[in-house]
């Protein structure tokens, strides 16, 4: 029997405490949300790998539709929600598109990957060039509703491949080196992987002097649009490089034929060695897309919006986009 989205939603908003499981993983460290809660609702099972990001209204209005997308673009045959927000603006996840099932789904099907991770770089560079352009006119009262509605579509693109680049790669990029452990001595692994943790958005970063520490927001109880408000705004792109190659390659290959290894196990092999090197740099970008790219910008807007309506920032993540527009529209 299959559940819409809406009653999925009330179930896992109305679920006792006693019937949630509460799983650590090894992958994250706490400060990054090592906590994940799992539910069994209508007999399939749900993770929230987030539980302490609560989206306001404000946030849903702009990153929902892009929650809600990634579905489509990874399992297009599947009817039924694969995600949703609970009451309190908390994201959950079928398990085919939480991280335990997207793992395990990316490395028998790597090109999927290598395919979500192409299509969320385009979007990027869509992204960083739409940033640039209004940059200097953010705070025009005369475009509030244009960039309201620009943003909108900016957060949409950046979190329809939300599971794929948050989510998964850090299990990713943890299981790629148990793997390797299994067959490899800790030095060999320790001389090998950290040749995959390189990105180029970091390096552009660094030379540029980008790197900012982010500021306490006073009423931010989460992770939520206005995350980077008191970051400098930065739009900058670097492309990644989809395809590497290690001097040590060839010598691992033949490390994994000589230790015992299986078919299955090379398969293995090869597909973390062409999603970890790529995911690391996506990863990576993405931090600076979401604060100093989105969220900065956003923050400007937001900060002027405020001003003009003459309500407290604070205040805004109570409203819903729509509402915002109507009391821009007012004034």
């Amino acid at each position: 029997m299959a559940f819409s989205r809406r009653t999925i939603a009330h179930a896992l908003s109305s679920c006792p405490p006693f019937r949630i499981s509460v799983l650590r993983v090894a992958c994250r460290p706490p400060e990054k949300s090592n906590t994940v809660l799992k539910v069994t609702i209508g007999g399939k099972e749900w993770y929230c790998e987030r539980p302490s990001y609560e989206w306001t209204r404000l946030d849903l209005g702009f990153v929902k539709k892009g929650f809600f997308a990634e579905q489509k673009l990874l399992f297009p045959e599947i009817r039924e929600p694969l995600g949703v927000f609970d009451a309190k603006g908390r994201w959950w996840a079928r398990r085919e598109l939480s991280s335990y099932g997207l793992v395990e789904y990316f490395v028998e099907h790597p090109a999927v990957y290598m395919r979500m991770m192409a299509l969320h770089t385009r979007d990027v560079e869509i992204i960083t060039s739409s940033l640039r352009a209004v940059q200097k006119r953010l705070a025009d009262p005369r475009q509030f509703v244009k960039h309201l509605r620009m943003f909108q579509r900016l957060y949409q693109l950046m979190y329809r491949a939300q599971a794929s680049v948050f989510m998964a790669f850090d299990p990713l990029a943890w299981e790629f080196r148990k793997f390797l452990l299994r067959f490899l001595t800790r030095e060999e692994v320790n001389h090998y992987y950290p040749r995959f943790l390189a990105g180029e958005a970091t390096k552009v970063a660094l030379k540029k002097g980008y790197v900012q520490e982010r500021k306490q927001v006073e009423y931010a109880q989460t992770r939520g649009v206005l995350y980077g408000i008191h970051l400098k705004p930065r739009a900058f792109y670097a492309e990644p490089q989809f395809f590497h190659a290690y001097p040590e390659d060839a010598a691992m290959v033949r490390a994994l034929q000589e230790r015992g290894a299986s078919q299955k196990d090379i398969d293995r092999f090869f597909a973390f060695r062409m999603i970890v090197p790529l995911g690391f740099q996506i990863n990576e970008e993405a931090q600076y897309v979401e604060t100093a790219g989105l969220s900065a910008h956003l923050g400007v807007l937001m900060c002027a919006i405020a001003k003009k309506i003459a309500v407290k920032v604070s205040d805004l993540q109570k409203m819903s986009v729509l509402s915002l527009i109507r009391a821009v529209r007012k004034k």
